[in-house]
């Protein structure tokens, strides 16, 4: 959809939006950043943007505050019963009530209760799916039936259901025909401000510990490269969401190559960015991603992508030109390419990498998901 410039002069009547998520600051994850850069940009613009979250980061225990506000946003927490692949909480509707829209982020128990209770709250609704709930296979016969079935019912509820990658946008259709893409945004000025300070032996990896991430299949392609490329480094950065860094470094011990991978848990902004500006590569072996996110930053700050031969990843980058594409699940042969790619002259392919990222800023991205918010509500 294009934006017109007589859609950037913003109505006089300022929005109050309400994000309401499972997770949120200071929670760390793909939909966490994309709630905190799109409320930042509406923020900017004028518009109340504030976030609804259950009252625990994802695999903790550990009770947050019932409130805050972090960056201007408004976090209100609530408590809840774990059923550990849905989360309940009582009434939310108290929340609601001085909102004029509410953005529902992912499929589950909030965009089921609030599409419920629509008739009570009479709220005009947005849905970001973020791909559904496909991205592991476990479970996967009850996640299409609540899919195709109790969540093609939800799916009436909402003015509109927005897409955040191509990938994802098939997914959303498969549950109405609502749908519009407005890809995820990345804060462009903060990532491409890292200063190289060039790591050339320095692959990164950036995102959650977790199966569907397939770190160790990363692991194994540095132990084929370390035949040729002795010096070989490896920093994965991230949360141990389930529980799988024991078993990598193991693996790693296995593989020899333990001294090549460093495991950095989570790391501050500023220490991303100081690792951003000195790695060579960004890798991921993922076998599913609803966008990628943590790609297209890294590519902001001036690394080269190296990414899994996914679908998600072949329609974000062309191999060879932005990036490269590689098959991960083929550890010798991806280390096979990456060690060619190695011998190459890459700056070319730095550069167009970092042109490239520009078009995901959040400037550009917030002005497209305001104006959905403007038609929902007849502005």
């Amino acid at each position: 959809m294009k934006v017109t410039s007589q859609d950037q002069k913003h109505p006089g009547r300022k929005l109050k939006v309400l994000h309401v998520t499972n997770h949120f600051y200071p929670c760390i994850g793909g939909i966490e950043t994309y709630i905190l850069n799109l409320s930042k940009g509406l923020i900017k613009q004028g518009h109340t943007s504030d976030v609804l979250c259950l009252n625990t980061c994802s695999k903790s225990r550990e009770k947050l505050p019932a409130s805050g506000n972090y960056c201007g946003i408004n976090i209100y927490r609530v408590p809840y019963t774990d059923f550990k692949y849905y989360k309940v909480t009582g009434m939310i509707g108290k929340y609601l009530k001085s909102y004029d829209i509410i953005h529902i982020h992912g499929l589950g128990f909030f965009a089921d209760y609030l599409s419920i209770t629509k008739m009570l709250h009479k709220k005009p609704m947005i849905l970001s799916t973020y791909g559904g709930m496909f991205h592991t296979q476990r479970l996967i016969s009850l996640k299409k039936a609540y899919f195709f079935g109790w969540c093609r019912v939800v799916a009436r509820s909402f003015s509109k259901i927005i897409a955040i990658s191509p990938e994802d946008e098939k997914v959303a259709r498969q549950l109405s025909g609502n749908v519009q893409l407005v890809e995820a945004g990345i804060d462009y000025e903060r990532f491409s401000s890292a200063k190289k300070k060039l790591d050339k032996n320095l692959l990164l990896y950036v995102g959650r510990i977790s199966r569907n991430k397939r770190v160790d299949n990363l692991i194994r392609t540095v132990s084929y490269l370390k035949k040729d490329l002795k010096d070989i480094k490896l920093y994965i950065i991230g949360e141990d969401w389930e529980n799988l860094k024991t078993g990598l470094q193991k693996l790693a011990v296995e593989r020899d190559v333990e001294k090549n991978i460093v495991f950095t848990g989570k790391v501050s902004d500023e220490k991303l960015l100081e690792y951003l500006s000195r790695a060579n590569f960004f890798v991921s072996a993922s076998e599913y991603e609803s966008f990628g996110l943590s790609v297209v930053e890294s590519m902001a700050a001036g690394c080269i992508p190296i990414l899994n031969d996914i679908g998600i990843f072949r329609n974000l980058i062309a191999d060879g030109k932005e990036g490269f594409i590689v098959d991960f699940n083929n550890p010798e042969s991806a280390a096979k390419k990456i060690s060619a790619i190695f011998g190459k002259n890459i700056e070319p392919i730095r550069k167009r990498s970092r042109l490239f990222s520009k078009k995901y800023s959040w400037d550009k991205k917030v002005l497209l998901v305001e104006k959905i918010y403007n038609d929902s509500i007849g502005i």
